[in-house]
């Protein structure tokens, strides 16, 4: 198979399980009973985890974080833990991040970089972006990035706190949040929309998130080993 994020083109070998692999833990995210079910078919390596999402909200898939420290005994002692859309599969190659995580990264691994920039398909990003990362104290990102990766367990716990005490404060009270995205890629109905975010559209709310939690990482330093980029 040829997967599109091969370099060049080249398919991807998968790696073999180490004798004694690293312990890592990524959690499959999955909003519905049926996409739980489909998860267990299509990640089976190791560190795969189909979980169904307790919380659901206007965050989309960052309600998850709440849920993640409920759990943290399952996680705490890992060497890494991390998530992935359950429609990962769809957008990168899960054998990159299966040889990813057999080698051993740590800290923090991102495994996947949109390409297109922040400010794309969404009128109000670039305004928001600027006065969330300036009230935060961190580094506009320069890519898009979704919620696909892994970090250490310390690094987690205090990504957590930072998206709930932070973070979470700054952007929901932003002017233009709740404004209409204009996401034109998105499937759920308006009625859906209404009874998920209070709103019969998009908002910028998960949009933001998905291109400001990196900034966390970013602005800590943390060795960072992206998938897509020498640089970020």
């Amino acid at each position: 198979m040829i997967y599109r994020f091969s370099p060049f083109n080249k398919p991807l070998v998968k790696a073999p399980v180490p004798t004694s692999p690293p312990n890592v833990r990524i959690y499959i995210l999955c909003h519905t009973a049926e996409l739980l079910k489909y998860a267990k078919k299509i990640y089976k390596d190791y560190w795969a985890v189909p979980i169904l999402m307790k919380y659901q909200d206007l965050t989309f898939e960052n309600a998850f974080w709440k849920q993640l420290l409920e759990i943290k005994d399952e996680w705490i002692s890992c060497d890494m833990v991390g998530v992935l859309g359950f429609k990962a599969y769809k957008k990168i190659s899960i054998v990159m991040v299966h040889n990813a995580i057999v080698s051993g990264k740590q800290n923090y691994y991102h495994f996947w970089a949109n390409s297109l920039p922040p400010d794309t398909f969404h009128p109000h990003m670039a305004t928001i972006m600027t006065d969330v990362c300036r009230d935060l104290g961190i580094a506009i990102p320069t890519r898009s990035y979704c919620n696909y990766f892994m970090c250490s367990p310390t690094n987690m716990l205090d990504f957590i706190e930072w998206f709930e005490t932070k973070a979470k404060p700054v952007v929901m009270s932003h002017r233009l949040i709740m404004t209409n995205a204009v996401y034109k890629a998105g499937r759920m109905t308006s009625q859906e929309l209404m009874a998920l975010c209070g709103v019969p559209y998009y908002p910028y709310v998960p949009f933001v998130f998905e291109r400001l939690n990196i900034g966390f990482f970013t602005s800590k330093r943390t060795n960072m080993t992206p998938a897509h980029a020498k640089k970020i």
